[in-house]
């Protein structure tokens, strides 16, 4: 039986069934700021449809086995991270034991391989915010105590950020604060930079977390403004940083890339946060696993075939990017709720004023923009809710009671009144169709992209294609896609659930699939002459 088909039964079972747990830990250093936007608690949500399936192929198929294997493959931080917050999401039991054999590991002595002892540093204090182990903070302290008798590495920024978060030891923080003041001086108004992506994306999170417990606006500024040249120079439409596609550590960058756009996400609830987490969700961190098994690919081209890649330690990174969706889904705005992800599922949470609230979401996105919020409360109860409007849609219409609404690509739709038990809120979502330049630079080739999502030219199902770099399409043709309703039925007995048919300049019919189902696919094609290719 198919994973996916294993995690619609999981996710089928009622709400109320799922076991009580205790709290995660909280960190003992309040926070300086207030986040705009918080998560909902992971085990107060439970997510079906494409979100979940992912989430369960990544726990059944990759992180129990690994596990009870040998996890010191992908690193042990990277695996107690991942498996940390899938626990949180999930409470599976199978899990827990796997996290707890290899949280044993992490406690053991180190090598003192500065990169080592990072990684344990920060997979442990994820472990000790789900368990509460007292053992698994005193060994973060005796890793953080290793990183201060090393000369400062800018590396080591977001780890002992989140050590002094949850010890409260001071010289944690002296630590940060000297280091930040040697890679951002006062006064000086540039960007952090570094040798690699991966470098420079982890000292910018360092940095936010910085900001979040001192409060100074200058580290958040220079956050946003290296992010906001990520996304306009440097960003594929994939959602990765174009100097690392098509290599083997591009999965490192990835989480880097989502982890810092969901701190800023958090901190600021801007909704372009929103939509480059979107961006890169759909695209380019779910198209670096296999959707059947959980196993992760090697190196994900634009065009080419995917292989599966010998555990390393950025197959660790495609667990950790799939284990944080749910915290990209919906979660608290200011007094209210505001809503990220379209996808199916339904989350229990409370209010202000100790008011409860049950959302279920029924879609089925990214097929269709058609979805519908059914808003719950245990008593009526005023308080805004928040849809963001993404920046690809071409219309953007709600209907919430007997009032009408329209919203504005990238930014909130609004919807202030009254709530109560079964309120319904119509979503529908303009799926547009449009031509895209792959890549900053390369601006002679094109990718087509629907809704959030990239399509690939499938040679699964384009088996009477003999070489997919000669296929040209006609524009016309591909803004007219038409949905396959049965795509198990189609050429080469395709296993996913996406896909599309379009005209050829040949009147051959071309089927595309989203880049993150494909195996052996073509993403990119020469520019037509009159195309209307945006970036």
């Amino acid at each position: 039986m198919r994973l996916r088909l294993c995690l619609f039964i999981f996710a089928a079972l009622p709400f109320a069934a799922l076991p009580s747990f205790a709290a995660v830990t909280e960190p003992v250093v309040n926070d300086s700021v207030t986040d705009q936007y918080h998560p909902f608690a992971f085990d107060r949500q439970n997510l079906s449809g494409l979100l979940a399936a992912r989430i369960r192929a990544n726990i059944e198929g990759y992180l129990e086995p690994l596990g009870q294997g040998d996890p010191t493959v992908i690193g042990i931080g990277a695996y107690l991270d991942a498996a940390a917050n899938s626990f949180d999401y999930t409470h599976d039991r199978n899990l827990g034991a796997a996290m707890e054999k290899v949280a044993k590991i992490a406690m053991e002595p180190t090598s003192g391989q500065r990169v080592e002892t990072q990684s344990r540093l920060m997979g442990l204090l994820s472990y000790y915010r789900v368990t509460g182990n007292e053992a698994a903070l005193s060994k973060c302290r005796q890793l953080g105590n290793e990183i201060l008798a090393q000369p400062a590495a800018p590396t080591s920024l977001e780890s002992m950020v989140w050590l002094y978060r949850y010890s409260g030891d001071q010289q944690y923080f002296d630590y940060c604060r000297k280091l930040i003041r040697s890679l951002y001086p006062p006064n000086v108004t540039r960007p952090l930079t570094a040798a690699n992506s991966k470098d420079e994306l982890s000292q910018l999170l360092g940095l936010t977390e910085f900001y979040r417990v001192t409060g100074d606006d200058s580290f958040l500024k220079a956050a946003t403004t290296a992010w906001r040249q990520i996304r306009d120079g440097r960003l594929t439409a994939t959602g990765t940083l174009s100097d690392v596609f098509n290599r083997p550590d591009a999965a490192c960058v990835t989480l880097s890339w989502m982890q810092l756009t969901l701190d800023l996400f958090r901190l600021t609830g801007g909704p372009q946060y929103g939509d480059e987490l979107e961006r890169t969700t759909y695209n380019q961190l779910l198209a670096e696993q296999d959707l059947k098994t959980g196993n992760i690919f090697a190196t994900v081209p634009l065009n080419g075939t995917k292989t599966i890649q010998p555990a390393n330690a950025c197959a660790g990174s495609v667990a950790r990017g799939i284990s944080i969706l749910p915290a990209l889904v919906w979660g608290h705005y200011r007094h209210g709720i505001a809503v990220n992800f379209y996808t199916p599922g339904n989350a229990n949470i409370r209010l202000h004023r100790g008011a409860s609230v049950h959302l279920y979401e029924e879609t089925t996105f990214p097929e269709s923009g058609q979805v519908l919020l059914h808003v719950e409360p245990d008593h009526r109860i005023r308080f805004p809710l928040r849809l963001r409007v993404p920046t690809w849609a071409d219309t953007f219409a709600v209907t919430a009671g007997e009032r009408h609404y329209t919203g504005k690509r990238g930014q909130y739709l609004v919807i202030k009144r009254q709530w109560k038990r079964g309120d319904t809120v119509t979503i529908n979502i303009g799926m547009s169709v449009k031509l895209v330049h792959p890549t900053p630079t390369n601006r002679s080739t094109v990718a087509i992209q629907r809704g959030p999502q990239i399509l690939s030219l499938s040679q699964q199902l384009n088996p009477q294609i003999r070489d997919l770099s000669q296929v040209r399409f006609d524009p016309a043709g591909v803004f007219q896609l038409t949905m396959i309703n049965s795509p198990s039925s189609s050429p080469g007995e395709w296993q996913g659930d996406q896909a599309y048919r379009a005209q050829g300049v040949s009147q051959e019919p071309l089927i595309f699939v989203p880049f993150a189902d494909a195996k052996t696919y073509r993403t990119s094609f020469p520019a037509p002459l009159q195309s209307s290719a945006r970036d």
